[in-house]
C-alpha cells in the first residue's frame, strides 16, 4: 500500500537478504532456500479464458508463487490469508542485474535505479494482468505492521524468473482506462456497478498506485488514511481492498474488478520524490458512489 523511506530499507536490509539466503554485496552465498509454490493455473481469469492464472498466496510474512512462468499476459490473483493486510508487488531487474544489486541500490537515497522496474502487481486480494516479459524479477510487500516494520524486512519477498517461452495469452479487453498522474486519477467514464477491466497506466511523472477500497456505510476516505497509518488497528473502516501496487510510467497493469454498489475511495500513498511525504498528503485521494 505505501512504503518506507529509503533508510528505513537500508537499516533493515541485511535481515531482509538473509532471511531470503540473499548475500549482501561482498559476501558469499548461503545454501539455497526452497518455497513451497503452487503451480501456474489455466482457468479462466473473469473472460479471460485462456489467460494464465497465477495464485500469490500472502500471510505473515511471506509470498508464495512459482519460481518461474512463461512470458506473456498473465493473470495473478492474490489471496490474503494472514491476519494483516498484504499486497504483492512486482519489480522487474534490468538484464545483468540481481536481487543483490537491487539491495545494493537502495542504499542511495531517491527513486529506484533506472534497471529496477515498479511493475504493480495485486494488493491485497486482487487479480491483476501483466505482460510478463523474460529477465529476473522480485515480488516484495511494502505495507509496515503496527510496528512500523515493512513486511519484506520480516520475509516477504519472492524472486521469480520469466522464461521465453511465451504462454499465447491475448491482451485483456478493458472497458475503462485510468490514468494515474501527480496527483490524481482520471477515468475514461464512471465507473458503474458489475465487472470491469480496468486498464491502468501512469502518466509521464512519479510512480502511483491505485489502492481500492470499499468502504463501510458511513466511514470516509479520511476515517481510512488515519486508519492506515496508524498500523490498522481495531474495526477496519473498509470491506474489500482491490487495485495495484506502484507502478511507473510506462507500464501497463489491467485490474479485474466486480464494484458493488457502495461508496468506494482510491488512494495513492507512495512517497514523493520531492518532499518524501506520501501522495495523499499532495491530494491523491478521491472517492466515488457505485450505483
Amino acid at each position: 500500500m505505501f512504503r518506507p523511506s529509503p533508510l528505513l530499507l537500508l537499516a533493515l536490509l541485511p535481515g531482509v537478504l538473509a532471511a531470503q539466503g540473499i548475500p549482501m554485496p561482498g559476501q558469499s552465498a548461503p545454501g539455497p532456500v526452497h518455497h513451497a509454490a503452487p503451480p501456474v493455473r489455466t482457468t479462466a481469469a473473469s473472460a479471460h479464458a485462456a489467460t494464465p492464472v497465477v495464485t500469490l498466496t500472502l500471510a505473515e510474512y511471506r509470498i508464495t508463487g512459482p519460481a518461474s512462468i512463461p512470458s506473456g499476459f498473465t493473470a495473478f490473483h492474490a489471496v490474503d490469508i494472514g491476519k494483516e493486510m498484504h499486497h504483492a508487488m512486482l519489480v522487474k531487474l534490468a538484464p545483468g542485474k540481481t536481487v543483490a544489486d537491487f539491495a545494493a541500490a537502495l542504499k542511495v537515497p531517491g527513486p529506484p535505479p533506472a534497471w529496477a522496474t515498479l511493475m504493480g502487481g495485486p494488493q491485497s486480494s486482487a487479480t491483476t494482468f501483466i505482460d510478463m516479459t523474460p529477465g529476473n524479477y522480485i515480488w516484495i510487500c511494502v505495507i509496515p505492521g503496527a510496528d512500523g516494520v515493512p513486511h519484506f524486512a520480516k520475509g516477504m519477498m519472492a524472486p521469480m524468473t520469466v522464461t521465453a517461452t511465451r504462454n499465447g495469452a491475448a491482451m485483456p479487453q478493458a472497458d475503462i482506462a485510468v490514468t494515474m498522474q501527480d496527483y490524481g486519477w482520471t477515468f475514461s467514464k464512471p465507473v458503474t456497478a458489475g465487472h470491469h477491466i480496468l486498464k491502468l497506466a501512469t502518466a509521464p511523472g512519479q510512480p502511483h498506485e491505485f489502492v481500492l477500497v470499499r468502504l463501510k456505510p458511513g466511514k470516509s476516505p479520511t476515517e481510512v488514511g488515519a486508519w492506515v497509518h496508524a498500523g490498522f488497528p481495531g474495526v477496519s473502516p473498509i470491506e474489500s481492498v482491490d487495485g495495484i501496487a506502484a507502478l511507473q510510467t510506462g507500464q501497463t497493469d489491467y485490474a479485474d474488478v466486480t464494484f458493488r454498489p457502495g461508496h468506494y475511495a482510491v488512494f495513492c500513498f507512495a512517497p514523493d520524490a520531492k518532499d518524501g511525504k506520501e501522495h495523499i498528503e499532495h491530494g491523491m485521494v478521491t472517492d466515488f458512489t457505485v450505483r
